[in-house]
């Protein structure tokens, strides 16, 4: 197509071009336009897909038109962002490839990129990167809904396979990575392991039957802080420590998967429940469903229920409810994300509340992004329409 595109510039002028890319557009869904010859006959096009599932976007190109080569990527839109080495570097990926884009000298530079145009596109996959920007795991399928869960180093490209039938998700990579980057959680079948990521690239790696938590799922599992991981056992909830991860694991049948710190008054199901824990671990916030929301206090060890706080349906929001996150402030305090489609116009939405002894309503959003925490749980951003929205945790107000 390309070459048609450049035949057409010499020998019609860029009013044939037009006409020669609608007709190829109509089939592929791939529309070129604004083309323009300047007097070293080098030729500026864009291209944009309009591809269902995936965001619409043109792309700026630049060849030279008399040898109908060295073609070149102008612009580089943004589907999917990662931080890594430490917020050095921002890497950018989208269907053309991937490039980084370096603070140190505000260049930016490709890693990887297709060698022609793709004709069809897909939304691209998650990845997770560790805090420190260092290791990025992903899925790399083999299958239509499973794949190989790899684990990467993000400066030698360097890769390893965690678990070889890993479950593939558009939303995210079934992973956990402690606050200092040193472990990384996974799930494999039907329980959870940890690793150390650069002894997995060291080959001192322990074997991975002295890795494992125990059972469940990545949901089964959060980290309070850098040095304690909350991990949910049906109704029972364990303390582990990161320093004795690897001594528990050895010794696991004899002295269990941790400390018992409470029991819940229900069975946590990892297929439909999800929990998170605040920073100086005495609360843990259970969402059942995405329907039904529990505040708990943790007062020590035991086997004793945890004290009920709070235990509700999320109701009255005038919408079918999607999906529901919890988030906590830097003091403590959870905040409420919830996703719904309007009843009347199917608009989504999401509501934000306050939660403690009750359930306070903050604020409604249209047309918002899934939002993020910062890494010192003092400000949660959305994206909303073309502009990006940064608020305090602790107080809910808009920073400028």
């Amino acid at each position: 197509m390309i070459r048609d595109l450049f035949n057409s510039i010499r020998k019609k002028g860029l009013t044939a071009v037009v006409f020669c890319a609608a007709a190829f557009c109509v089939y592929a869904e791939v529309s070129f336009e604004s083309p323009d010859l300047n007097e070293n006959n080098q030729l500026v096009f864009n291209v944009t897909h309009s591809i269902s599932g995936s965001p619409s976007y043109s792309t700026g190109f630049m060849a030279d038109a008399s040898t109908l080569s060295g073609i070149r990527i102008l612009t580089c839109y943004p589907e999917k962002m990662e931080v890594l080495s430490k917020g050095a570097v921002l890497q950018i990926r989208n269907r053309y490839g991937s490039a980084r884009y370096s603070t140190a000298d505000n260049t930016i530079s490709w890693i990887k990129r297709t060698d022609s145009i793709p004709s069809f596109s897909s939304k691209q996959e998650p990845q997770s990167v560790s805090p420190d920007g260092k290791w990025i795991c992903y899925i790399k399928k083999t299958q239509v809904s499973s794949g190989e869960l790899i684990l990467k180093n993000a400066s030698t490209m360097q890769e390893t396979v965690l678990n070889k039938h890993a479950e593939f998700d558009f939303e995210k990579v079934p992973v956990l990575w402690n606050p200092e980057s040193t472990s990384l959680l996974y799930e494999k079948g039907d329980s959870i392991y940890f690793c150390d990521p650069k002894a997995a690239f060291q080959k001192v790696q322990m074997s991975e039957d002295f890795r494992k938590i125990g059972k469940g799922s990545i949901a089964s599992v959060c980290w309070a802080n850098s040095k304690n991981l909350i991990y949910l056992d049906r109704d029972l909830v364990y303390r582990i420590s990161s320093n004795e991860l690897y001594t528990r694991a050895l010794y696991s049948k004899m002295v269990g998967s941790g400390t018992v710190i409470g029991r819940l008054p229900v069975k946590f199901d990892g297929r439909y429940d999800k929990f998170s824990v605040n920073v100086r671990g005495d609360s843990l916030v259970l969402i059942q469903a995405d329907k039904i929301v529990s505040l708990f206090k943790i007062a020590g060890d035991g086997f004793e229920y945890l004290q009920s706080v709070y235990s509700k349906p999320v109701t009255d929001i005038g919408g079918t409810i999607i999906d529901i996150d919890a988030f906590w402030s830097a003091d403590s305090k959870c905040l409420l994300w919830v996703n719904s489609l309007g009843y009347e116009d199917g608009t989504r939405k999401a509501s934000v509340y306050s939660l403690g002894a009750e359930l306070k309503f903050l604020a409604i959003i249209e047309g918002a992004s899934k939002p993020v925490l910062s890494e010192d749980s003092k400000k949660l951003c959305y994206a909303q329409g073309n502009s990006l929205f940064v608020y305090d945790t602790s107080s809910w107000q808009m920073i400028d």
